[in-house]
Formats: structure tokens, sequence, C-alpha cells
């Protein structure tokens, strides 16, 4: 079957390897072989939930999320758009926003102060919310609270009891093998600068995040997702709730992934995800946004986000006591 080599946008803005082999190519996980974006458009089409991984940093991640959210319209739906960008408290600002009629999404990130959220710049999303205001598409938070933040925080040095992790459905176990896996991704999320003994909390609020994601799908017959890669896996998180709460419903993952130079073929980028194979239905692979090393390229802009983060919110227990440095830290995974 002939297979997608260029980006269906007509150009690329990323700049570093638009000429690989397989930039631009779909690969169809399941089938194990390469397919036209006709193809792709038929599944997504017939997909109840499709949860679109991306690279924050990556614009064109960003144009094709909005391609496929508009393949979907197309069909005659209305699914929620769901944002790991926004959490619940940002309802009530969406809400102003959408009820005022706007005929565009220039200021939808003046309105939810996304430039505070520390998301990369929200002109590259967008196109993503021109598509779900013009075509009046609910606008949906994926994201859990800074309060629900803090009270992971507070659960794992015992301040506070085990209530907190049923509210946000994560007071099931793991099998050891996927919370081991959570811990290296979120190790290599972080470039290393992972406290180990603070990596529990840490997997805590990743599967708090995946649990409102999907929660928040759930909440309509259709919707769209848009998140980090790591977020939209087949084998775990939320689309594997999905997969259990949503009864007979038709669930697709397609990530969005930067292609390295060297890997030319598709089963070289499964070491990437500490898998035995794709952990999606459908890989679209795109050039990268920046070259080299990232962890090297913003090793500085980390550190001092991490620090900024620790100023900005000064972690304390209930009665006012400060908690220790690491417990204070606030990530907020890459993927």
């Amino acid at each position: 079957m002939a297979a997608c080599t260029t980006s269906p946008l007509g150009s690329w803005e990323s700049s570093f390897g638009k000429h690989h082999t397989l930039s631009g190519k779909v690969y169809d996980v399941a089938a194990r072989e390469f397919v036209t974006t006709e193809a792709l458009t038929t599944r997504l089409q017939a997909a109840d939930y499709i949860l679109l991984g991306e690279s924050h940093d990556n614009p064109d991640h960003h144009r094709l999320q909005d391609w496929a959210l508009q393949r979907v319209v197309d069909s005659g739906r209305k699914p929620a758009l769901v944002l790991e960008m926004l959490d619940p408290s940002d309802a009530p600002s969406v809400k102003t926003y959408l009820d005022a009629g706007p005929t565009d999404a220039s200021g939808f990130g003046r309105a939810v102060n996304w430039e505070k959220k520390g998301w990369p710049d929200y002109r590259m999303y967008m196109p993503i919310m021109r598509t779900a205001i013009t075509r009046k598409l609910p606008v949906v938070a994926g994201n859990i609270t800074q309060d629900e933040l803090n009270d992971l925080r507070l659960f794992s040095i015992g301040a506070i009891g085990a209530e907190v992790l049923s509210k946000l459905g994560i007071d099931s176990p793991l099998p050891v093998s996927v919370r081991v896996s959570m811990e290296e991704y979120i190790i290599r999320a972080h470039c290393g600068y992972a406290p180990s003994h603070y990596l529990s909390t840490m997997v805590m609020v990743q599967r708090a995040r995946d649990t409102r994601m999907a929660r928040s799908m759930l909440e309509h017959d259709s919707a769209v997702l848009i998140a980090g890669g790591e977020h939209t896996r087949s084998d775990r998180g939320a689309a594997e709730l999905l997969v259990a709460e949503g009864g007979d419903r038709d669930v697709l993952t397609l990530a969005f992934v930067e292609i390295d130079e060297g890997a030319n073929k598709a089963g070289d980028y499964v070491g990437r995800f500490g898998a035995e194979r794709l952990p999606f239905d459908f890989v679209w692979f795109t050039p990268r946004s920046t070259d080299g090393d990232p962890c090297e390229v913003y090793k500085d802009q980390l550190k001092e986000k991490l620090r900024e983060k620790r100023r900005q919110h000064p972690p304390v227990t209930p009665d006012g006591r400060p908690l220790p440095p690491a417990v204070g830290l606030s990530f907020t995974p890459t993927g």
C-alpha cells in the first residue's frame, strides 16, 4: 500500500529531519505496515475516543492534531476537545470565553492565562482551538488541579490519608512492571533530575492525570484528547481506562513521533518507549523541532524551571510547616 511521505499540511515547520526516510509516514502498529492518510482518516472517523499524543514543543504535531480533529468533525460528529493543558479550575474562564461567541481563537490563551501555565507558546495550539471554536466543540479540562497535586505531595509524606487516592481514582496498586516502566519514563523525561526518592509521588501524579483525562473523555459520547505522548499510550494510562470503562466504545491512539537520524525503521523507535512494540495504534513520524540532545539544549532552563516552581509555590504541611525540599518539587512531565 502506498504511504504518505510528505506532510498533508504542505510543508513542515520543524527544521530537522525534513528529508528523513520516515518523515511524514503513518505506521499502523498492528498491521506492521505504513498506510495512507486516507486509511488513517477512515479509522479516525470510526473511533469514539481518540488520543493524539504530541511532543509539546513541536509545532507540526499541533498542526497534525488539528488535521486529525478536522477529519473527525468532517464526518458529522462534534467530539469534546479534552486538553491536558487545562484543569477544572479553568472551566469558568473557558465557559465565559465560549459563551461570548468568539469568531476566532486568538483570545483564548489570554482568557485561561495560558502563558502562566508553563506550556509552550499558545500560538502553536491556536489551530486546534480555532477548529474547536468555529465548529462549536465542547472544550474540556483534562488535567488535575494544583490543589490535587498538593494533596498527592502531602499523601507522599503521610500528612493526609489514602482517601486522596480514592478521590483521584488511583487507589488500586500498579503491576510492578508498569510502575518500573513509568519510573524509567519519568527519569528520562526529566533528564535525570527527578529525585529517586520522589519517583513514587511522580508516578501517582502521572496516574492521576491519566485518570482525569480518561474520565473527562468518558463524560462525552465522543472525544479527542490533546496530550503528551506518554499519556496517549495504548498499553496503559488513559487509553487503558477508556477501554475498561467505556463499554464497547472504539478507542484509537495516534502518536506524533519525532525522527532520529540513523533510525530508519519503525521498529527502531520501540526502545524509546520501554515497550515490546510501539505502544500506539498508529504512529505518524515527523521532523524534530530541535537538533542535538534536548537534555543539553534545555538543561539550564529545566533546572531554573524547577527552582522557580519551588519559589512560586513553597510547600507546607496543613499546619504551615515547610516540607522537605524534594517533596516540594513540582514537575510537569514532558510526555
